[in-house]
């Protein structure tokens, strides 16, 4: 027993020698990780070098241990986020504007916007949309009522005063409407068309997402939660993995459930036919 506690002391210690100089120079975390796993595996091989040479040359033991530290350290984020279907990150959630025309392109079956407002996409994206549900894509847009009460509270938590809101808010609504009349025109000359549906939410948005085909494992989402007091642009954003154990599928239930809860536009055009 003594022994072993020993050869733990004499494996850890310079590890713990290696980890604290990483932390002390600012190496990343990747990087500490691969260097103390490269000291452990190192500090074990000279411990046992007698019993690993009767068996094998040491060297060729060496070249394994440095194999596996380079397997670990260019797989190190894929082994700590595998569960989470974490892609990428965007430093800010506006870097990946340019990233939802690709996006729109390459899913299947069924696309859904969740937000406050849509203004941009709705409008340069249009062509693409337009031809999505033209191929019988379904395509679903949850965005704020900007009627309810609260709407000046919900302006102050996005850093913007409530007219600057209300004006983005009030133009992504008829840019919907719009996209919502060119299609049912075009729908007329589709044999299969697909789904346009635009509902409004009478809550605060806690999120913007994109989910780009929810039931494909192949699909990916486009998340970008909210901070009260930050304007939404300045956010970071992240890339998912339609994932059934990641982070996706905890947020679409919710987005689903909001959806089902929420009436559609023609509801509000009802209460404010200006907006027509």
């Amino acid at each position: 027993m003594r022994r072993i506690f020993n050869e733990l002391a004499l494996l850890l210690i310079p590890t713990s020698v290696v980890t604290l100089f990483c932390q002390f120079i600012g190496v990343s975390q990747r990087e500490t990780a691969a260097y103390s796993l490269a000291t452990v595996l190192f500090v074990a091989c000279c411990l046992h070098r007698s019993w690993i040479n009767s068996r094998v040359p040491s060297a060729l033991v060496l070249a394994i241990c440095i194999g596996l530290v380079a397997i670990f350290y260019f797989n190190y984020e894929d082994i700590l986020l595998k569960d989470t279907g974490l892609i990428e990150r965007f430093k800010a959630s506006a870097d990946f504007q340019a990233r939802v025309g690709s996006e729109i392109e390459a899913a299947k079956d069924e696309i859904w916007f969740f937000g406050t407002n849509f203004h941009i996409s709705a409008v340069d994206r249009r062509r693409t949309i337009l031809d999505k549900l033209a191929r019988g894509a379904r395509v679903r847009y949850l965005i704020l009522n900007p009627y309810i009460a609260t709407f000046g509270q919900i302006a102050a938590d996005f850093d913007q005063p409530p007219n600057e809101l209300w004006d983005e808010c009030i133009k992504g609504l008829r840019d919907l409407l719009e996209l919502r009349r060119q299609w049912v025109v075009r729908a007329r000359s589709t044999a299969q068309p697909g789904e346009l549906e635009i509902r409004t939410l009478k809550s605060t948005p806690r999120a913007r997402l994109y989910v780009f085909d929810p039931a494909r494992h192949s699909g990916r989402t486009m998340f970008i939660p909210y901070m009260n007091g930050v304007n939404s642009p300045e956010l970071p954003g992240y890339l998912l993995q339609n994932t059934e154990t990641g982070v996706f599928r905890s947020y679409f239930d919710g987005i689903r459930k909001l959806w089902n809860a929420s009436p559609g536009v023609d509801e509000l055009l009802q209460a404010h036919p200006e907006l027509r």
